[in-house]
C-alpha cells in the first residue's frame, strides 16, 4: 500500500516537529530529506502501520490547517480512502473533545465535513461526531473504536505533559 518514499524514524521525527509526540522512539532522527505536510500525509496514508496511519487523524486535530491542502495529493486509491477515513475521525474527535482540546490547544479550529457524506456517514457534527465515529469505527474489520480512544489518551497525556503545571490537573 506504501508509496512513501521515507522510513519509520523520518516519519515519526516529521510528527513529533508537528506536536505529535507520542510515537516511539522519543529521539526520532529526522533524515536527509526534510519531510513537507503532503509528504507527510501520503506516507501516513499509504504505511502498513495502523499507529502511523492512526496518527494521521492526531496530526488533523492538531493541524485543522493542512485540510487546505488535501485537493493537491494524488493518492493511490486505498491511500486515498485511508485518508478520508482517518480525516472523518479526527473531524469527529474533534467535535467529541472539543471543550478539552480547548484547555490545552485554545480556540480549536474544526475540520470542515469533507468526506462523510461520500463515505455514506452521517455528518461529523451529529451528536458531537459520535455517531459518525462510531458508524465508521463499526465498517472496520477490528476495533477501531478502541484505537481512537487510545489515540485521545496519547494525545491528551501528551498535552498534559507539555502543559504548564497550573493547568495540568484539568482532565
Amino acid at each position: 500500500m506504501s508509496s512513501c518514499q521515507f522510513d519509520y524514524e523520518p516519519l515519526v521525527a516529521a510528527l513529533h516537529a508537528r506536536g505529535v509526540r507520542f510515537l516511539a522512539p522519543s529521539d526520532a532522527q529526522p533524515g536527509p530529506k526534510p519531510v513537507d505536510d503532503l509528504a507527510l500525509i501520503t506516507c501516513l496514508a499509504s504505511r502498513d502501520q495502523p499507529r502511523l496511519r492512526t496518527a494521521l487523524a492526531a496530526l488533523f486535530i492538531l493541524h485543522p490547517e493542512l485540510a487546505d491542502q488535501l485537493d493537491a495529493l494524488q493518492l493511490p486509491p486505498a491511500a486515498q480512502t485511508e485518508l478520508r477515513i482517518q480525516y472523518t475521525a479526527a473531524a469527529c474527535l474533534q467535535r467529541m473533545w472539543s471543550i478539552r482540546l480547548g484547555f490545552y490547544l485554545g480556540e480549536v479550529s474544526l475540520l470542515p465535513d469533507r468526506y462523510s457524506a461520500g463515505l455514506g456517514l452521517p455528518p461529523v457534527n451529529a451528536h458531537y461526531g459520535k455517531l459518525c465515529l462510531h458508524t465508521l469505527a463499526a465498517r472496520q474489520p477490528f476495533d477501531q473504536l478502541s484505537a481512537y480512544d487510545s489515540l485521545m489518551s496519547l494525545l491528551f497525556a501528551q498535552l498534559k505533559a507539555e502543559t504548564p503545571h497550573e493547568h495540568a490537573t484539568a482532565g
